[in-house]
């Protein structure tokens, strides 16, 4: 089997990717990108609490609950709704203010090395100047956090009055299959626009969206995938909270962000592995204008 448009064959492109994969240290991109979102995940928490509290349903809070739950391994989702409810005692000015900045300057670090990482799978060294990529960083960090927050008021937002009007109609259950047979694809295409903008602002390189769209939608895809795996490996047969007792949940949390970030990399190295055996690329897959020059391999 080949891919369209390209001249690599499935066997060709996964030896090619595990050759990247050990090159460009894949699995140490990961870890840190890991590191700066677990200390961003608390602090935007504040700030999505202080504005979904502010939706015009009953009970926001247990909407959101409820549609990260099934998303969640139990135990992670034991840490996350402690952390919540205890968030809620807390006065929301300073929820807005101190939990903005903090999620951010925390996820933006995480986006720049995220770049680096970028820039190893296309093989290049960013030439920028600082304050350029400085301005991608926090520019792809606000966008990021936009898709986020739009995508969890999507969730709580239509669960709360969908199902009010549902009820109405006597379609309550009906609605609420339909909620929960949404809710990946919903989460899939988050993953798949936040990496799109990623893979095409974040490395010093030039290209269309059409090239950065092959591992955006297979690393959603794969995402999905894992996210439901890792939940169902954790609920079945995980014993986190016996090794790292009251930790486990952390861990737990911090381990899906581990695999998370692995899984948004590999996503525009495979982009990279398509890229170097497409003849269009040698025109189109060069350093930006003033930009970074290739690293010889």
């Amino acid at each position: 089997m080949r891919f369209s448009g390209s001249h690599v064959g499935i066997v060709e492109l996964g030896k090619r990717l595990y050759r990247k994969y050990a090159s460009d240290a894949v699995g140490d991109g990961a870890a840190a990108l890991s590191y700066y979102f677990i200390f961003s995940v608390f602090p935007f928490l504040l700030f999505a609490v202080a504005l979904i509290a502010y939706l015009p349903l009953q009970t926001p809070i247990e909407h959101f609950l409820g549609r990260v739950r099934p998303v969640l391994p139990p135990q992670a989702m034991d840490l996350f709704e402690r952390q919540l409810r205890d968030l809620l005692t807390r006065e929301r000015p300073h929820l807005l203010t101190f939990g903005l900045l903090g999620s951010f300057w925390s996820a933006s670090r995480g986006v720049d090395a995220l770049r680096h990482s970028l820039n190893l799978a296309h093989g290049v060294e960013d030439s920028r100047p600082l304050w350029k990529t400085e301005l991608v960083t926090w520019a792809i960090t606000f966008a990021g956090a936009l898709i986020l927050l739009l995508a969890t008021f999507v969730l709580v937002a239509s669960g709360g009055f969908g199902l009010t009007i549902a009820g109405k109609l006597g379609m309550r259950a009906g609605f609420m299959s339909a909620m929960r047979a949404l809710r990946w694809p919903v989460l899939g295409l988050t993953f798949m626009t936040a990496a799109g903008l990623a893979y095409r602002f974040l490395p010093d390189v030039k290209r269309s969206l059409r090239l950065v769209a092959p591992g955006a939608v297979a690393g959603a895809a794969v995402w999905v995938l894992a996210t439901w795996g890792f939940g169902l490996y954790v609920t079945s047969f995980g014993r986190y909270h016996v090794t790292y007792g009251a930790l486990g949940g952390l861990m737990i949390l911090l381990t899906w962000l581990y695999v998370s970030g692995f899984i948004l990399i590999e996503g525009d190295e495979f982009n990279a592995a398509l890229e170097h055996t497409s003849r269009a690329t040698s025109s189109t897959h060069e350093p930006r204008t003033h930009a970074g020059h290739r690293v010889p391999a």
